[in-house]
């Protein structure tokens, strides 16, 4: 494990957890029929480095780790990614509340994407579950 600065190992950020939201989202991008000519590994590292912003844009970045770990859980049947992913969208959809909450906030395109990435991660998520008894 790397050690930054003179902080004790106990402290260390973990890179592991990190580099899997970052292997999911390079994933999901590349996976799939998103524009992302813009997506530079740049971009995406500071997409998922940079912890600040609004709610909305916050929801965004939640979201989109979410769906991504989520895809990424299923195709290589990790049920560990899926733990994460569904902290991620807990952690999303209080986000997203706190967006939407915002009347300003909540007309701006990364509450939205948040929105429709939630979206996305409900149905390749809730797709696969076997149906209940009480639906039908």
């Amino acid at each position: 494990m790397r050690q930054l600065g003179n902080y004790p190992l106990e402290v260390q950020p973990s890179y592991e957890l990190d580099a899997t939201k970052y292997e999911a989202v390079c994933y999901l991008l590349r996976s799939n029929a998103i524009p992302s000519g813009f997506w530079t590994s740049e971009i995406i590292s500071n997409f998922l480095v940079h912890s600040g912003g609004s709610a909305g844009q916050r929801a965004m970045k939640t979201s989109v780790v979410a769906t991504a770990t989520a895809m990424l859980s299923r195709v290589r049947g990790l049920r560990s990614l899926n733990d994460i992913a569904r902290r991620e969208y807990g952690s999303a959809l209080r986000l997203l509340n706190a967006a939407l909450a915002d009347i300003e906030e909540a007309k701006t395109n990364q509450t939205l994407g948040a929105v429709i990435m939630l979206a996305i991660y409900e149905v390749w998520n809730f797709a696969f579950l076997p149906p209940s008894d009480g639906c039908r």
